[in-house]
């Protein structure tokens, strides 16, 4: 019989009955020279794959046992184990489910390959969802400002900043993925962060592709010392309809000259393919290397582009107002702020006398707000400075006069003394409430323009002057009275004028000319025209070449929906 027919009538037919008597006929078998019989009772075998031959009275199992057969019955239990075990019968009987199943190769095969691909798809997935969850991370590290790396990234350290979060939100695959892609080396992240880098600049270069935009730019130095030359370009939304500002590019510069500013400037437009004359205005602040009309930043963008408009920065004109009108002219807001300098560095400049000052804020049970440093050109900081002296008055009358009681050092208690005697003066407190209320508004609140921030601090008047006298009244101050001169009833008076009350002293010297110098230095700098004028359609008309009537036709229209912002738009470029 042919190997192929053997194989398809074993396949199909199976083996022969595996009990030791077969059709009532038991058989003899050699052990130790001596002939032994099986029992006729018949006594089951365990192995299913032992074919025995009635002819050689012998078992036949496969290519080892074929010519003679098998007949060591003594060992037969441990020797059947063994061969039982081994890989080729393994493998032969794998081969044989597999014929015997009736599946041809190629169906196996196929089907082997259709596992191997879903497991590939199901890798795919899962690796796709674990490089989400670490784009995800590397965008809240950027947008919260934190570390991307720690100091040290061992297993034992608590900050390793980046592998903090994925050993929290991967562990899982962590643990049962694949070693060799995991990810979380520094090169994967430098490329998570480059490809984020390069997705933003596709969109924002679609966003600004035959549009016309307006930039804005200034320069100041880190705490390491670096020059950070930051811009934002500005552009109209349609969609939004309202104008909307990306924050493009943090550059460090190497050299503050104009030259070198404009060269930072340029490459970064040019990374965005904007052309200069899609640019319509430039906003910089006033210094002499951006603002300069002849070697300035404003004059080298007009010569790329003449009809560009330089606008100086409206925040840079406020705060130039502020300290013009405020921090120079007027000698009691003069005083006042170097008094609050001087309360912040001689409670914070020291570790003892800060830690009295927060025992004396848990007796008086305030909560304490952190003293802030006066900066001369940031007034929200002088806000931040206002504030903190404001809502700490009486912690902080209490801490200096605990310091002078207790202090040995006679400079200390001359200093300390001296603070004390102007903190409860009127002139201090009447100048704490003014500055609060004023910096409050035009510095703090984002929902108002110029003007009503200015109709807003004119309406101060009554109501901070009675602050005041309640505030000292409260604080057991005296308030300062003036005799009026018997020259006043005299006609022959001189010109001197004589104020009968501290609080009308007060509104004329300090607060009147406070307000009257604010306003007159901001319609000086124009930063309260906020609507356009004849001027500027007039401007607009010879730059663009744009019809006045149907311009100021255009106007009228625009006000009259209320989708259109007006005013600063301060609050509509945050949504």
């Amino acid at each position: 019989m042919a190997t192929w027919q053997l194989r398809e009538t074993m396949t199909h037919n199976g083996f022969q009955d595996r009990r030791t008597v077969i059709d009532g006929i038991t058989y003899a078998f050699l052990v130790n020279g001596k002939t032994v019989r099986f029992s006729p009772c018949g006594v089951t075998v365990v192995y299913n794959w032992i074919e025995y031959s009635i002819a050689k009275d012998a078992a036949q199992l496969d290519s080892a046992f074929t010519t003679k057969g098998f007949r060591n019955w003594t060992n037969a239990t441990k020797l059947l184990d063994k061969h039982q075990f081994s890989k080729s019968h393994l493998t032969s009987s794998t081969s044989l489910h597999q014929y015997v199943s009736g599946k041809p190769i190629d169906v196996i095969l196929d089907k082997t390959k259709n596992l191997s691909l879903k497991q590939r798809e199901t890798d795919r997935i899962m690796n796709r969802k674990y490089m989400e969850r670490l784009i995800d991370i590397t965008i809240f590290l950027g947008k919260t400002g934190k570390s991307f790396r720690g100091h040290n990234e061992k297993d034992e350290s608590n900050n390793k900043g980046f592998l903090e979060l994925t050993d929290f939100l991967t562990k899982n695959h962590l643990e049962n993925g694949s070693k060799n892609a995991q990810y979380t080396s520094n090169y994967i992240q430098n490329d998570i962060i480059q490809s984020i880098n390069n997705l933003l600049k596709q969109k924002l270069t679609a966003i600004f592709k035959n549009k016309f935009v307006s930039i804005m730019a200034d320069e100041t130095s880190d705490c390491g010392h670096y020059e950070q030359f930051s811009i934002v370009i500005r552009c109209y939304d349609s969609n939004k309809n309202r104008p909307v500002e990306y924050f493009v590019g943090l550059l460090r510069l190497m050299s503050t000259n104009s030259q070198s500013i404009f060269d930072s400037l340029n490459s970064c437009v040019g990374n965005f393919g904007i052309p200069w004359s899609s640019v319509i205005s430039v906003c910089f602040d006033g210094a002499a290397a951006m603002a300069g009309c002849y070697n300035g930043v404003q004059m080298k963008c007009r010569e790329k582009n003449e009809n560009i408009f330089y606008v100086h920065c409206y925040a840079h004109c406020l705060n130039l107002v502020l300290i013009d009108s405020i921090g120079h002219k007027n000698r009691v807001l003069l005083d006042f702020f170097g008094t609050v300098q001087l309360i912040y560095a001689f409670l914070e400049g020291s570790s003892t006398q800060h830690a009295v000052l927060e025992k004396v804020a848990k007796e008086v049970n305030t909560e304490l707000v952190t003293l802030k440093s006066l900066s001369t050109t940031r007034w929200t900081c002088r806000y931040e400075a206002v504030a903190a002296i404001k809502l700490n008055y009486t912690a902080l009358v209490k801490t200096l006069e605990n310091i002078y009681e207790d202090t040995k050092l006679p400079d200390i208690r001359a200093k300390t003394k001296g603070i004390i005697k102007q903190m409860k003066s009127f002139n201090f407190i009447f100048s704490l409430n003014m500055m609060y209320a004023i910096l409050k508004l035009i510095v703090k609140a984002k929902q108002l323009n110029l003007l009503s921030a200015t109709s807003l601090i004119t309406s101060l008047n009554t109501s901070k002057l009675s602050e005041t006298v309640q505030s000292c009244t409260l604080e057991k101050i005296s308030i300062r009275k003036r005799k009026v001169s018997c020259l006043l009833e005299s006609k022959n008076s001189s010109s001197q004028i004589f104020h009968e009350t501290m609080e009308q002293e007060i509104k004329i010297n300090c607060f009147n000319v406070a307000l009257d110098n604010m306003t007159s230095e901001l319609n000086d700098s124009n930063v309260l025209q906020l609507s356009p004028t004849v001027e500027n359609i007039k401007l607009l008309n010879k730059v663009f070449a744009i019809d006045m009537d149907k311009l100021e036709q255009e106007i009228k229209l625009l006000k009259g929906f209320t989708d259109i912002p007006c005013g600063s738009s301060t609050t509509t470029i945050d949504q």
